[in-house]
């Protein structure tokens, strides 16, 4: 058995890291309709969909044109990207295995504590994500 370490599962939205995350959450969720009939013996579970939720949390920052290639979403991107109400696309990497969804910001969280660094937590809900094969 291989475990999986923290950095191994990390989230980018539009290709690009989310900038200066501490950590990530990933939610899958099953939904389910239920239903019976005369002919059965009590209700009835099928599947109806998978949908999930996601979170990034980490220190608040400005990407700057030397960061990483500016390859980044920094803080005030997140935000934009949330006002704009655009959906993004959200990459999921689990230990090399990567997963793509569509998603939409649901909440940013912005936190500023005298003498610490700012800190972010966004959320995002998604569509079901799907394996990316190479």
């Amino acid at each position: 058995m291989k475990t999986i370490k923290g950095n191994d599962l990390f989230i980018k939205l539009d290709e690009k890291t989310v900038f200066h995350a501490q950590t990530h959450d990933y939610t899958s969720t099953s939904e389910f309709e239920e239903w019976e009939t005369k002919d059965t013996d009590g209700k009835q579970n099928e599947l109806s969909g998978v949908t999930g939720s996601a979170s990034a949390n980490g220190i608040a920052c400005i990407s700057e044109a030397t960061d990483t290639g500016n390859n980044t979403m920094d803080t005030p991107s997140l935000l934009d990207a949330q006002l704009e109400g655009k959906p993004l696309e959200l990459t999921l990497s689990l230990a090399g295995k990567v997963y793509k969804a569509t998603a939409w910001i649901e909440s940013v969280q912005l936190t500023g504590e005298v003498s610490k660094k700012a800190t972010y937590s966004a959320s995002f809900k998604t569509n079901a994500l799907k394996p990316v094969t190479a």
